[in-house]
């Protein structure tokens, strides 16, 4: 699966590979890197998209639950013009990522 951001496309393979790879070398140490602000930066669109209080950070687990929802993942998928598919991925990549955000 491909994620575009703006101009720059992230091929989600390679990603997968590099999160593996204990031996990275730059460019994969700095794809991940770039990938992962934006998996982040995303992240936050859809807690904010799914979220009625923007001051009140959501777990990663209640997003998950929330998303469910038919029409709040309508109202997601219409913010972020992301697919279901790349939201679920973007989600999942940030559990990995940055642990500290599942509670």
């Amino acid at each position: 699966m491909i994620i575009k951001d703006n101009s720059i496309e992230y091929d989600t393979d390679f990603i997968d590979a590099a999160i593996v790879d204990d031996n990275r070398n730059s460019i994969q140490r700095d794809v991940l890197n770039a990938f992962s602000r934006l998996a982040y930066y995303y992240y936050a669109r859809v807690r904010d998209c799914v979220n009625t209080r923007k001051c009140k950070k959501l777990s990663i687990d209640v997003v998950r639950e929330r998303l469910i929802n038919g029409d709040l993942l309508a109202f997601t998928i219409q913010k972020t013009k992301l697919n279901e598919e790349q939201i679920h991925y973007l989600i999942n990549h940030v559990e990995k990522i940055f642990p500290a955000l599942v509670k």
